[in-house]
């Protein structure tokens, strides 16, 4: 019976720290990445540990029933499960209705892990009060105790940092922890019972609780609706070969999903980045909006060049969405205020491939989303202000024609009726047979413009629709829940087996 104990201590080691890098996971999109957010991860964890150690090793004293460890690991387990289906919740609704510092960063990592760590830290004592017979072994006991339970703890680390996150969702995991511990709880009172039978199942049992909990790998198809949790997204990007990049105004960072993984590509400070796209043969061009420039990356993310005026001596001032345009070079809108009364000075500009910058077309009541339909030779532009969507017809010599047409006027659309001034179309990008692809911010709303000037709604975003991509039937739009909350909490949503044909 020793030696299960030991095997159950190793997985229940495992769980509570594979449960605190997970807690990472749950506060990254709210709080960000950063020591702080890390330093109150670390200090839930050890402050729980203490008090789970000094309350479990009086009660031991008290009731020596090791069926006590069912008790609490089944608590646990379950208040995992709920974390899994309501963590994210809580966090966007304490996010929003409180005010954004330290002690809301601490609450919720107090929220998300104090509790089940706090419990699962009565097994060290309990098991050192339940295996020691005689107190000249009691030193070994405690040191086999704390050593296997430490060795769960590092391999649980390693395992759900490495293994589990990349090829794993934070609530599947979450959820399949709390239904090893209700397994392990099971277990316990079968030893408890000494049930003999069930205790030689051990390793059946165990597999069963994977299997359920979806730890183990699938057949399934990959799913079609994928939700990344997303600190104000923008600037969704889809590279030749598949990877999504978006950014993240608020954490000033831009981010990759490549094979299933998410990491930061890039990241500075004060940037405010809301645009990214590929520039010359392998580098990438980041419009930073609110430290105003456009930075020119390298696909190992390290800035190479910084541009901030124009050849005619213009200063880039508020830097939008920027669009290859399919030659090396690429177009981005320089928008003017966001506001109701904001006049009609935004602008778009043409980096060309050694990074010349030329002003294009002007006169636009705020300029956001810009794309540019090398086969019709023609941009679009978001007048976002004006609920609109603008046609510029390149001409011969490159330059465009200033007299612009209205694509779409989304202002004629019931999905627009009692929105408010800053409603409007944001993002665009160019699809195959002349159709445009749209992000329609205060909505909830993208849309697909067909050539013929027909437009179909894909519904059910979050609210602020931002950005928006598109790649072998795979759709990407990433929208914010909130336009006055920082951090303005968002997602990327994908979907997969998109149509795009509307006339």
């Amino acid at each position: 019976m020793r030696y299960i104990l030991y095997c159950l201590l190793f997985i229940e080691g495992f769980v509570l720290l594979g449960f605190e890098m997970l807690a990472s996971r749950y506060l990254n999109p709210y709080f960000g990445s950063g020591i702080d957010t890390w330093a109150c991860i670390i200090s839930v964890v050890l402050l729980s540990m203490m008090f789970g150690y000094m309350v479990g090793g009086n009660l031991s004293k008290r009731f020596t029933a090791i069926s006590v460890l069912s008790i609490v690991t089944a608590i646990s387990g379950v208040y995992m499960i709920l974390v899994s289906i309501f963590g994210h919740g809580l966090l966007q609704t304490a996010i929003e209705d409180l005010e954004y510092g330290f002690p809301l960063l601490f609450a919720s990592a107090l929220l998300i892990q104090a509790l089940p760590v706090f419990l699962m830290s009565f097994w060290s004592p309990y098991l050192v009060r339940s295996l020691t017979r005689n107190i000249q072994e009691s030193g070994s006991i405690a040191g086999w105790v704390y050593g296997v339970s430490t060795l769960g703890n590092v391999v649980g680390t390693l395992v759900t940092a490495f293994v589990l996150i990349p090829r794993f969702g934070t609530s599947q995991i979450s959820m399949s922890f709390g239904i090893i511990l209700l397994f392990i709880a099971s277990l316990i009172m079968v030893i408890h019972l000494k049930s003999g039978f069930l205790m030689n199942k051990l390793p059946v049992l165990l597999g069963t609780a994977l299997l359920a909990s979806g730890l183990l790998p699938k057949t399934d198809a990959y799913a079609e609706d994928v939700k990344i949790q997303a600190m104000y997204p923008e600037g969704v990007f889809f590279s030749e070969i598949g990877d999504l990049y978006f950014t993240e105004m608020t954490a000033n960072r831009v981010m990759r999903f490549s094979d299933d993984k998410l990491n930061v590509f890039w990241q500075g400070e004060k940037c405010g980045p809301t645009g990214f796209t590929n520039i010359q043969s392998n580098h990438f061009a980041l419009a930073c909006h609110l430290e105003p420039k456009i930075l020119i990356l390298d696909d190992e993310g390290s800035v190479k060049h910084r541009l901030l005026h124009s050849s005619e001596g213009f200063r880039i001032s508020s830097p939008n969405d920027i669009n290859s345009d399919g030659k090396g070079g690429a177009y981005f809108s320089n928008s003017g205020i966001f506001s109701p009364k904001a006049k009609h000075d935004g602008r778009v500009f043409h980096i060309d491939g050694q990074l010349n910058i030329k002003q294009v077309t002007n006169g636009i009541r705020y300029a956001n989303g810009v794309a540019y339909d090398s086969d019709t030779r023609t941009l679009y532009v978001s007048e976002h202000l004006n609920k609109r969507i603008l046609s510029f017809q390149q001409l011969k010599d490159g330059t465009f024609n200033p007299t612009p047409t209205v694509h779409v006027d989304f202002a004629a659309f019931a999905e627009f009726s009692g929105t408010s001034d800053l409603t409007g179309p944001d993002g665009l990008r160019v699809l195959d047979e002349g159709a445009l692809l749209v992000g329609l911010y205060g909505t909830s709303n993208a849309a697909i413009v067909g050539p013929c000037g027909d437009v179909k709604f894909i519904p059910d975003f979050d609210k602020f629709v931002t950005s928006v991509g598109f790649q072998n039937g795979k759709l990407a739009v990433a929208s914010a829940q909130n336009n006055t909350k920082f951090p303005y909490i968002g997602q990327v949503h994908l979907r997969d087996n998109i149509s795009t044909k509307v006339c």
